[in-house]
């Protein structure tokens, strides 16, 4: 355990029980706090304290954030294996006081009680996507309930939309899950691209992407031309995914199953 403060000698140290015990390490540290909190003097000692809870707590409870050496691996893997949240706007920058907000006077402990009974997935995601204290809260290890693809995937979306908190000018695309502009702009290279050069494409259906009057048309342009698959209930993703979707000639999109299987 790392201190900048001389502790007196009648606190045992632990770092030979923490490698028999990884969670006595733990106990200890918040056992001689006050400790540490009487040897040290002032704000100066409180800030020191604080300092270090920070960082034991960053490295107990949450992945090493990357660092610039790593960061061409890190391009490379998969972008759903980390926390949703990157952990240095979490535990690197400055957390705002909020003073208006009863619930955030709470301790961390009752916080991540609160957490822990929302119990449904996406309701927590949506519950760490709040303010930066929730988010911390939720980067604890094993602190979320498991994930379960389509049912969490798809209620976080209807929500995220129905709170109207995905821009208006964004349009889920129910056959790749991706938010995509409606804005013919964007698609102008698209469209003019050679696998658009096609016979049997359905222009009625891509075109009925860039209405916002329609709801019918629930695929983005590029899927469309694909003939993938969209998806409007977890019956119908879990058949098609069980391989019975392809014996029936249906085209799944190749990243569906990765994005429904993470927040």
């Amino acid at each position: 355990m790392a201190s900048n403060v001389e502790v007196s000698a009648s606190l045992e140290p632990v770092g030979a029980r923490a490698r028999s015990a990884p969670n006595e390490a733990t106990r200890q540290y918040q056992a001689n706090g006050a400790a540490i909190l009487a040897v040290c003097s002032g704000a100066y000692g409180a800030q020191i304290l604080q300092r270090d809870q920070l960082s034991h707590r960053i490295s107990a409870v949450a992945p090493p954030v990357p660092s610039a050496s790593t960061a061409t691996v890190q391009a490379n893997s998969d972008p759903y294996d980390p926390f949703f949240i990157p952990l240095p706007i979490l535990f690197e920058t400055p957390v705002s006081p909020q003073p208006g907000s009863a619930l955030l006077q709470l301790p961390d402990e009752i916080l991540t009680l609160i957490m822990q009974q929302v119990k449904i997935p996406y309701f927590q995601v949506c519950f760490a996507l709040t303010c930066k204290a929730m988010g911390r809260i939720a980067s604890m290890k094993n602190l979320l309930s498991p994930w379960r693809g389509y049912r969490d995937k798809d209620g976080l979306f209807r929500l995220l939309e129905r709170k109207h908190y995905i821009p208006q000018q964004l349009r889920l695309c129910r056959a790749c899950f991706l938010f995509l502009p409606r804005d013919r702009g964007h698609w102008t290279r698209i469209l003019a691209e050679p696998e658009f050069d096609n016979k049997y494409a359905n222009w009625c259906d891509i075109l009925n992407w860039f209405d916002p009057k329609s709801y019918s048309q629930h695929r983005c342009p590029r899927c469309c031309i694909r003939v993938y698959t969209s998806y409007m209930s977890e019956e119908c993703y879990e058949t098609d995914t069980g391989d019975k979707g392809v014996s029936n000639g249906k085209r799944i999109c190749p990243e569906l199953v990765r994005r429904m299987n993470k927040p």
